[in-house]
């Protein structure tokens, strides 16, 4: 089953949505076969994340590279401030 892990994220500048789209690309191309990831603004200082896995066994061989990746976010003024992670139990689309 798909594996989803959302975050939110401040930053202590207003958000550079180039940079961030840039950044983005460089840190999924590592990332498992079948996974997508969406950033999204909530404001102009305040982004939200969802990722899904196509398991959790795909996003646990993907969490070093995270983490390494959320060490940078902190080390240049952005900081996590959520996290939820889980298995997807129901989908609906249309």
């Amino acid at each position: 089953m798909k594996y989803a892990v959302n975050t939110t994220w401040k930053h202590s500048k207003p958000i550079d949505w180039d940079q961030m789209n840039k950044l983005l690309e460089e840190g999924m191309e590592e990332a498992p076969e079948g996974g997508i990831t969406y950033w999204f603004e909530i404001d102009s200082h305040t982004h939200g994340s969802l990722s899904i896995f196509e398991s959790k066994e795909a996003f646990d061989s993907h969490k070093k590279r995270v983490d390494e990746r959320r060490k940078e976010s902190t080390d240049s003024g952005i900081v996590m401030t959520s996290e939820n992670i889980g298995l997807i139990k129901a989908k609906y689309s249309s």
